[in-house]
């Protein structure tokens, strides 16, 4: 009998490279308790104005060593273009039509848990930090063992600077929760309108080589109790700062915010470090969603399914499972992230979970399944893969249709010269709407007082 040497090579290849995955993984399956999980979501970040993404500007350097350090996914896409519904979609794992959550007053779908609740009940001290004036409103704290959200405000401003939320984090690291492990979920108002950075980042892209040609763009100062974001051609008045109408100077201003929270995470990431916790702690960086910046004549805000507002960065570290300075091009969801964190711990993923592990990316014999990613918004659904999107105007009932291959930027509307593609892709759309969709109801919490919304009004979502 005349034996193959290179097939027995082969697969002794695959049995010793299933082992030692299945060594450093059980390890921390044995013992979940050893790994820390920290998700920091950055609001309304662009996946393309991160260094590591292609940015020109050199806005991010830590999140760069950040994403040398692990893993970075290139097609992450937001289950929301805005935050009542993105937060909840990741720490459910969920999409927002199945855990319910549409408005800042609405409430989670008891069918569905939440990341904190499973993670608590295997001895998580689960934390939940927040500097965006109105994630307190959001029903996601179920699970969470302390909340601290910075939405008192005074002149527009979080009385927490970003500075002072990071050195708090750090603090409690350090006193409370070094020898015990955490689940910190953790939320820097970041690039949100308006961008006003602190000195010296206000000043560091104001007149480097990368700005452009001053140009004029009038400033809005409509009244009317109509969502700024359906405004085209115009500077929102919650961005306008002294009456300045160049477009780039703003521009500027949201990525100094960017910068000023890029040192942030330099000092997050150093603390655990110093405190001997880097290489047992499980560390997710992403955005809620991201923002338009002009694309499509849209100034400053972030309504919509355009790929400005949905593409987000997704950058894993944790040494031993993700792999060092790592690229994965496939697109996957941020509703992955849930199931991902489950995964690593040792834990069973909940049925209620729609989302897949990112782990499956890196683990022998499995294979990441996801065709499609779906983000929604108040009056819309968009549904990508890799090649084509689709997005459905609730206010119009009219569908547009891109290919992103060959039109990134999403210029050229083929909703009417492509019929067939369009059909097909509507089919989709609808079967996967069927899927997601809960079977009871949408809830929705007490009515927002005048104060809450006068708190909503000066985050520019009513005007």
């Amino acid at each position: 009998m005349k034996i193959n040497k290179k097939r027995i090579a082969l697969y002794i290849t695959i049995i010793i490279t299933a082992c030692v995955y299945s060594h450093l993984h059980a390890g921390y399956a044995r013992n979940p308790r050893h790994i820390n999980v920290m998700v920091i979501v950055i609001d309304a970040l662009r996946h393309d104005h991160l260094g590591c993404y292609g940015y020109e500007r050199n806005t991010t350097p830590n999140m760069d060593k950040l994403a040398s350090e692990g893993t970075r996914f290139a097609q992450a896409i937001s289950a929301g273009s805005w935050t009542a519904e993105s937060v909840p979609s990741i720490l459910t794992g969920t999409y927002p039509p199945t855990h319910q959550i549409r408005d800042w007053n609405g409430i989670l779908n008891r069918e569905v848990g939440t990341l904190a609740e499973e993670l608590s009940a295997k001895g998580y001290q689960c934390v939940f930090w927040g500097n965006h004036r109105l994630l307190r409103k959001i029903d996601i704290h179920a699970g969470f063992n302390k909340v601290y959200s910075s939405d008192k405000y005074v002149h527009d401003k979080p009385i927490l600077s970003e500075y002072a939320f990071t050195s708090r984090i750090i603090n409690r690291i350090k006193t409370r929760y070094k020898d015990r492990p955490f689940f910190f979920y953790i939320h820097y108002e970041g690039c949100h309108a308006p961008y006003r950075p602190p000195a010296p980042y206000k000043y560091m892209y104001l007149r480097d080589k990368y700005r452009k040609e001053p140009k004029f763009i009038p400033i809005s100062t409509t009244n009317s109790n109509t969502l700024i974001y359906d405004r085209r051609k115009s500077i929102p008045w919650i961005v306008n700062e002294n009456n300045i109408t160049d477009p780039d100077y703003y521009i500027s201003q949201y990525d100094g915010a960017l910068s000023y929270v890029d040192t942030q995470l330099q000092r997050l990431m150093d603390s655990l470090s110093s405190f001997g916790l880097d290489k047992n702690t499980l560390v997710i960086l992403t955005a809620d969603h991201g923002e338009l910046l002009g694309e499509h004549d849209i100034y400053f805000n972030h309504y919509g399914g355009f790929e400005e507002n949905i593409r987000v960065p997704l950058i894993i570290r944790l040494p031993g499972v993700f792999p060092e300075n790592k690229i994965i091009s496939k697109q996957v969801s941020l509703i992955d992230i849930a199931p991902t964190i489950i995964e690593v711990i040792g834990l069973k993923k909940p049925r209620y979970m729609q989302g897949e592990s990112l782990v499956a990316f890196f683990k022998p014999f499995r294979n990441y399944r996801a065709k499609y990613a779906c983000s929604g918004w108040k009056r819309g659904i968009a549904l990508r893969n890799e090649d084509w999107k689709i997005s459905y105007n609730g206010m119009t009932g009219l569908c547009s249709l891109y290919n992103l291959k060959k039109d990134p930027e999403e210029q050229i509307n083929l909703a009417a010269s492509r019929p067939v593609k369009l059909q097909e892709l509507k089919k989709v759309l609808g079967d996967f709407q069927k899927r997601i969709v809960a079977s009871a109801p949408p809830k929705k919490g007490e009515p927002l007082k005048e104060e809450e919304k006068q708190l909503i009004r000066s985050m520019g979502y009513i005007q």
